[in-house]
């Protein structure tokens, strides 16, 4: 019987995001393959907000999930300002519909945008206007939000 292996078989959406990133000459992004049974692709960059670099990556799998997700400030939720800073954004939660804030085990301070798409529906276009729209609102958002997660964070 021959032994089952995980080799680095992509899920449909991950392939059809490098090719919509191929054809619109998006080559910012660099793909890391998980070599999961989920099929994993993880697809990192940076983006510019009010002068800061800020990380971000796609997480696409074979399940009906994607995630999007950015990190906002590193490491300034811990200690004693992990629930100054996770009031904050649990109000910033109840206003902010589309966007999710989130602390990472780190103490890191996460915008994530959870999405469902089953493979057939996966639109490569919508996930690149959501990243436009994450874009928008930080350029409005972002120096008022740091803001207040600093001031928590003290």
């Amino acid at each position: 019987m021959a032994e089952k292996k995980v080799d680095e078989k992509v899920s449909a959406k991950a392939a059809k995001l490098k090719a919509f990133f191929a054809e619109n000459k998006m080559e910012m992004f660099q793909d890391q393959n998980v070599n999961d049974e989920a099929q994993t692709t993880i697809f990192r960059s940076k983006m510019a907000v009010k002068g800061q670099l800020l990380p971000f990556a796609i997480l696409l799998d074979q399940s009906v999930y994607a995630l999007v997700q950015v990190q906002l400030a590193p490491a300034v939720a811990v200690g004693d300002a992990f629930e100054k800073v996770s009031t904050y954004l649990n109000q910033c939660n109840n206003r902010v519909r589309m966007f999710k804030f989130t602390i990472s085990a780190a103490g890191d301070v996460m915008l994530n945008v959870p999405m469902t798409f089953k493979d057939d529906d996966f639109n490569p276009a919508l996930m690149n206007a959501i990243l436009v729209e994450i874009i928008k609102f930080l350029e409005v958002e972002y120096a008022g939000f740091m803001a207040q997660v600093w001031t928590s964070a003290r």
